[in-house]
C-alpha cells in the first residue's frame, strides 16, 4: 500500500515488538502511526488474519520519554514473506490500555520531525498581508 494513501502519517522508528502468539522471537518495528504499524519478524509463521494479537512495543530509552513500553492490541491487515525469509505484517491498532500513550508518542514524533519552516507556517494565521490605512 502506498504511503501517500494513508490517513495518518507514518514514522520510521526503531523498536522491538514482542507477540509470542505470532512468533517466539521478537520482531523489529519498521514504522508506526496512530492507526497501525509495520513489523518484521525473523521467521515466517502462521498468522490468523481474523484474530487480534497483543503487541508489546519497546522503544530505545533515548526515544521514549513518553513511555518506554506500549501494550497494544492489534489486528493484522496484510502479511508478506520477504526474499530473505522474514515475515512482514501490517497491523491496525484497536482501542487498548496504552492508546493514549501511543497518541502522545506519535504527537511527539510529529513535532520533532517537522522542519523549522513547517513549524513557523503553522503559527501564521493568514499568509496574505493586509494594510490598514
Amino acid at each position: 500500500m502506498s504511503r501517500n494513501k494513508r490517513c495518518d502519517p507514518r514514522f520510521d522508528n526503531m523498536g522491538r515488538v514482542e507477540s509470542y502468539q505470532i512468533c517466539a522471537l521478537p520482531g523489529v518495528l519498521e514504522d508506526i502511526s496512530k492507526s497501525g504499524c509495520k513489523v518484521r519478524f525473523p521467521i515466517p509463521t502462521e498468522v490468523d488474519m481474523e484474530d487480534d494479537y497483543p503487541l508489546t512495543i519497546r522503544f530505545p530509552q533515548k526515544e521514549s520519554s513518553v513511555s518506554p513500553t506500549l501494550e497494544l492490541i492489534a489486528r493484522p491487515v496484510w502479511k508478506n514473506v520477504t526474499e530473505n525469509g522474514s515475515l512482514q505484517i501490517g497491523f491496525s491498532f484497536l482501542l487498548s490500555h496504552d492508546t493514549n500513550a501511543l497518541n502522545a508518542f506519535i504527537e511527539k514524533l510529529n513535532i520533532t520531525t517537522k522542519t523549522p519552516e513547517e513549524q513557523l507556517e503553522e503559527l501564521i494565521i493568514s499568509p496574505t498581508v493586509s494594510f490598514v490605512l
